[in-house]
């Protein structure tokens, strides 16, 4: 019987357009069509799908993802549907983005770049493009990391909870989450000079005001 260690979630590079591309504001400054909407809801009902099959095939794994025991051969069961799941995922993503025109392909990116500043800041293309110092790096860093501790405490709270008190939990946290992110981008910026500033509009564009549609991103059971 094995029982693993927590391993710190990683950014799902398929989650974030999509929710992104999920948001109205969002839809309507990138100017998408009906066709595209329609792709994009295709894929959250395989992400919401998937959820089900994980509750319904692996019921002795918590929500939080991490089982008190398990067999290896569970976990290798686990594992090869994650792989298979996760590659239908990036399917569904690149027929997203290959509907998606250059311009809008651009716009979205820095989108993204807006909602993630804290995290785009700590990365090579950001931070070569507008000379950021290892003075400066040291204080964006730690604004983009969630520990494996803070991880783990925010999906524990979601075990034993019924599907709908579930559903409440994780869009409270969801809420939570952007509120901080928001205020860690704004710190992450005031690091910056006035030169680089200007530089990063370059990468980000026109700012626009992002609300999400929390209960229907993360709809319930």
């Amino acid at each position: 019987v094995a029982s693993p260690k927590f391993v710190p979630l990683k950014r799902d590079e398929n989650f974030i357009p999509a929710r992104l591309l999920m948001a109205d504001p969002v839809q309507k400054d990138l100017g998408l069509t009906a066709d595209q909407v329609g792709k994009i809801m295709d894929f959250v009902k395989f992400s919401r799908e998937r959820l089900r099959e994980l509750a319904a095939k692996w019921p002795e794994f918590s929500a939080s993802g991490v089982p008190v025991e398990v067999s290896e051969a569970r976990n290798r069961e686990l594992q090869a549907w994650t792989e298979e799941s996760a590659s239908k995922q990036k399917e569904l993503m690149a027929k997203i983005v290959g509907m998606l025109t250059p311009s809008q392909r651009e716009r979205l990116r820095q989108i993204q770049l807006q909602q993630e500043l804290a995290v785009a800041l700590a990365e090579p293309e950001l931070i070569k493009a507008l000379d950021i110092s290892e003075d400066q790096l040291a204080k964006i860093r730690p604004l983009s990391v969630r520990s494996a501790e803070e991880q783990l405490a925010e999906l524990r709270e979601l075990d034993g909870l019924t599907p709908k008190e579930r559903h409440k939990k994780m869009i409270e946290k969801a809420k939570e989450r952007d509120k901080t992110q928001a205020a860690a981008n704004r710190r992450a910026l005031d690091v910056l000079t006035p030169e680089q500033r200007v530089k990063l509009e370059k990468f980000v564009g026109k700012e626009i005001e992002v609300t999400w549609d929390y209960d229907a991103f993360l709809q319930g059971d």
